[in-house]
This record gives structure tokens, sequence and C-alpha cells, in this order.
């Protein structure tokens, strides 16, 4: 999925709703974690992790519209630091996520 979206320029292709589009792929990357097992979970947190490096607007708009986000991230975390491919993959998601301005819920769940 990453080298897919990779390769397509939203900026390009959806010059208007540009940052709508990346909030909807967060958001469809997000969710398809409920649907993964260890063999499959590997595809939206790769994607989760490229596309929030994109733009910090959106995925600021993102994070504001998924509370819980960071709570489930760090569960997904706890449930594969065993994991010797997985843990990386994790642990860079939240160190972005950890790097967008007002992200408050990080502070919350990986602070507190």
């Amino acid at each position: 999925m990453v080298r897919l979206v990779k390769r397509i320029n939203l900026r390009e292709m959806y010059p208007e709703i540009y940052g709508q589009v990346l909030v909807t792929m967060l958001t469809s990357a997000r969710d398809m974690l409920d649907w993964c097992n260890e063999d499959t979970v590997h595809i939206p947190i790769q994607t989760l992790s490229y596309l929030a490096q994109i733009d910090e607007t959106s995925t600021s708009k993102f994070l504001a519209s998924s509370q819980g986000f960071m709570s489930a991230l760090q569960k997904l975390y706890e449930r594969y630091q065993h994991d010797g491919l997985l843990d990386d993959d994790i642990v860079d998601l939240i160190k972005i996520m950890a790097a967008v301005s007002g992200n408050s819920e990080f502070a919350s769940v990986f602070v507190a």
C-alpha cells in the first residue's frame, strides 16, 4: 500500500481538497488496524507512518478527529513489542505522531 501511495502525487491530483484526501487516507489506514493480525498489521502501520509525514496540518486534523488513537497505538506496541519486525515500525509511528504539534493525547498516554 505504501508503494502505491508513494507513486501518487496527492497535491497534484487533488489540489483543492488535498488536506481532506490525506485525512481520509489516514483514517482509512487507522481503521485497517482493527482488521489486521500479526502477519498484516505492518501494512497500515507503515502507511500511517508515511502519510503522517506528508503534511503536519492534515495529520494534526486526523489526530484531533481520532480520539483514542494514541491509546490504540500504545496497545499495539504492548501487543507486538517482542516481535522484532513490528516493534520498530510501531516505535517509528509513535515518534512521528509525537512530533505533530498540538498532539495533546500523546502526552496523556505516553508521558503520564
